[in-house]
């Protein structure tokens, strides 16, 4: 970063006295922005060379305060790309307020809070809207919810233009070792709550309807990885002690069977294209 500085008087290095975590970091980065438009890249992400030209661009066109694309999931086990995110036909999608809380659910194929958006500097001046920096999981859904909450005007574009690598293989089951995402139910649930406290009188029926229908969603999905810890360690009876006490966990079990069916479809497809490149 040192060495870009030198190249580049618009890149600036910011070091911090210690480490704060993520909102905290992003907090103190935008404040020190001098440009219109603000973009997070997560360290073991990558754009596309063109992708800020074609959001900076619709968004002007659109007259938007913010917006994302797509996203191509890279598996670290296979060292490649195994998927876009999101279908890649069709034309940009309103990101509402409503739309997040229906897209947020972890058992849909992709939630909309690991979007990466472009946003108006302006916009988060006007708003105050911040990191919330005592949360260190699903602070950018929770980030996204308030300004949205604010009125701010949104949409997301089919083209997938940010190149994410998941946590875990979508393929492979490989883990990234270089991540420091560990899902942690006592950790996201909060966010929900805090956002729900917070803007109790401001959100509509529907919106509180769907984010309660996200939570639920969070807690089946902890006691799906709880089901996979019993039945390793406790065997079959305490496994299936979880499914009668939630029966959203057969849903979850259906999409994961599904899931890795698929994922052992692809493999050799994907192992075969690697070796010809």
């Amino acid at each position: 970063v040192e060495g870009l500085c030198q190249r580049d008087d618009r890149v600036r290095l910011i070091r911090l006295e210690k480490n704060s975590r993520q909102s905290f970091a992003r907090n103190t980065g935008i404040a020190a922005a001098r440009g219109r438009w603000i973009a997070i890249l997560d360290a073991d992400d990558v754009f596309a060379d063109h992708r800020l030209d074609v959001l900076v661009e619709h968004a002007e066109r659109r007259g938007l305060d913010m917006v994302a694309d797509n996203q191509l999931l890279f598996d670290v086990g296979l060292g490649a790309v195994v998927r876009a995110a999101m279908p890649t036909r069709g034309g940009a999608r309103s990101w509402s307020l409503l739309a997040h809380c229906q897209n947020e659910r972890l058992d849909r194929s992709f939630k909309w809070g690991l979007l990466k958006p472009i946003i108006r500097r302006d916009v988060l001046q006007r708003t105050g809207v911040t990191y919330q920096a005592q949360f260190h999981m699903g602070e950018d859904s929770l980030f996204y919810l308030e300004l949205l909450a604010m009125g701010a005007k949104a949409e997301v574009v089919p083209d997938p233009l940010y190149i994410y690598t998941t946590s875990r293989g979508v393929v492979s089951g490989a883990t990234n070792e270089t991540s420091t995402s560990r899902y942690r139910l006592e950790d996201h649930l909060p966010t929900y709550e805090f956002f729900l406290d917070k803007y109790d009188g401001q959100i509509s029926p529907r919106v509180k309807r769907a984010m309660r229908k996200t939570m639920r969603a969070t807690i089946a999905n902890h006691h799906y990885v709880a089901f996979k810890s019993s039945l390793k360690a406790a065997g079959f009876r305490e496994a299936a002690r979880l499914v009668m006490k939630d029966p959203l966990l057969l849903e979850q079990l259906f999409r994961a069977f599904v899931r890795k069916t698929q994922a052992r479809l692809m493999v050799p497809a994907l192992q075969q294209g690697r070796g010809e490149r």
